[in-house]
């Protein structure tokens, strides 16, 4: 078992790897036949030290890092990877810490040279050791294996060519692998399955990575952060989640472990349906014709357990009221945070903690979005219990399943806290009941009867 830090108070949490609710498959479940909500910041550098070309490298304080998730009541974040030398300019991060292949030779400032029959130790203990110590924390992880971002440049003139510091560039490396064989310029080849023998390499690694965390009960798997657009793409990160389904069932002790799916990202984005038809058991999706993620997030009907992502929203949410505009349409909103301490971004992170010790404290599992059931068009709700969220001000109705007498409680969501509790009785004949916040602006109502 493990700690998971809840409202300031130690709540046990069974260990067993998360597993899609069946009951109400918005949500992930542990073993107790509760739903779990994830939410928390993301930042780059979890996993591999960067620094600045010419400049000294930055290590990343990780067990500070986990501090700050855990103030701020956190669950999960994102465990963000580089597949090689970000080979950026204009002074943008360029990560130091080689990726899961041998490096022979060569430094920020120099070409590497990679053995790709020989894996880096060092890269999967540190893994191991960090997802370790996020699971001391009841933080949950997901392990990102590949990175869109290490193939091509995306058309960012400022993010340069990141292909020439990948260890798949045929001059990277000593065994003859060619991830550009059209003489491209770039790595796109490399996230399809055009190539045997890059394939091969892939589907190793990715059991490597299986091998080294598996007994761990806080891991979720991310295939990649922001692919290539294509059909060659989405075929290839199908493949992917596929053979982590087929390889945990080989191992000793068979668990499954949750993977997930993100939006692809060339200029544009991709398709959400490719998500959605996607053999993974999440997905972050992005803002499209018909969904509307980060400004009014469309209800999950539970095709998916859904996570949409400030890092795949344009433009990126920063009022903490998207955060709880997408819990009560039952998402688990997440945050890509460059950790800088100001008061926007401090109410966004606490807005997130505050969601979590409502999920923790109402019976998630039997709660659905019901935006209908209120006028704000905001309510996560069950027949004994309703979670609204208003995010204008002033009165809004609410109509309950029942007569009868109703615990409330409210919260004020830009300050997080509980202005009033009480009591109160619904028995009029349509079992709507008007409701008047005590304090101007957004606010928040928790309804159980």
């Amino acid at each position: 078992m493990f700690l998971l830090a809840i409202g300031g108070q130690a709540a046990r949490v069974t260990a067993a790897p998360l597993s899609v609710l069946a009951s109400n498959p918005r949500y992930f479940t542990n073993g107790t036949g509760r739903a779990i909500a994830l939410s928390g910041s993301h930042t780059w550098d979890v996993l591999q030290d960067s620094g600045v070309i010419g400049q000294p490298v930055t290590v990343f304080d990780y067990s500070g890092f986990l501090n700050f998730l855990l103030a701020r009541h956190h669950n999960f974040f994102r465990f963000w990877m580089a597949e090689g030398w970000w080979a950026s300019s204009s002074g943008l991060p360029d990560y130091s810490v080689p990726p899961y292949y041998t490096l022979l030779s060569g430094t920020v400032d120099v070409a590497p040279l990679y053995d790709t029959g020989q894996w880096n130790q060092a890269y999967f203990d540190r893994m191991r050791q960090r997802v370790i110590a996020a699971r001391d924390s009841g933080i949950y992880v997901a392990l990102m294996l590949f990175q869109g971002w290490s193939i091509d440049g995306k058309g960012f003139a400022a993010q340069g060519n990141p292909w020439p510091g990948h260890a798949f560039e045929v001059n990277n490396n000593v065994n003859g692998i060619n991830g550009d064989p059209n003489n491209t310029g770039q790595g796109l080849s490399t996230h399809t399955l055009q190539i045997p023998a890059i394939t091969a390499l892939q589907d190793a690694y990715v059991k490597k990575v299986i091998d080294t965390v598996n007994d761990l009960d806080n891991v979720l798997y991310e295939v990649s952060n922001e692919d290539p657009t294509g059909a060659g793409d989405t075929k290839w990160q199908y493949h992917v989640i596929t053979l982590i389904h087929t390889y945990e069932a080989t191992t000793p002790g068979y668990v499954q472990h949750p993977v997930g799916m993100t939006v692809q990202w060339s200029g544009s984005f991709g398709a959400n349906s490719d998500l959605y038809n996607s053999p993974a058991e999440w997905v972050s999706p992005a803002n499209s014709s018909t969904e509307d993620y980060s400004g009014n997030p469309p209800p999950a009907t539970g095709v998916k357990v859904i996570l949409p992502d400030t890092d795949h929203l344009s433009p990126r949410p920063s009022d903490y009221t998207w955060v709880w505009k997408s819990f009560t349409r039952g998402l688990n909103p997440i945050y890509m945070d460059d950790l800088s301490m100001n008061a926007g971004r401090e109410t966004f992170r606490l807005a997130m903690g505050d969601i979590l010790e409502y999920a923790a404290k109402m019976n998630l599992a039997a709660m659905t979005p019901q935006g209908g059931l209120s006028s704000t068009g905001y309510a996560l709700a069950s027949r004994s219990e309703y979670c609204v969220f208003q995010p204008g001000s002033g009165a809004f109705w609410l109509k309950v399943s029942k007569k009868g007498v109703y615990t409330y409680e409210w919260l004020n969501p830009a300050t997080h806290a509980i202005v009033a509790t009480g009591s109160l009785s619904v028995n009029n004949t349509n079992n709507s009941v008007k409701l008047t916040p005590l304090f101007r602006g957004p606010a928040v109502l928790y309804l159980k009867g």
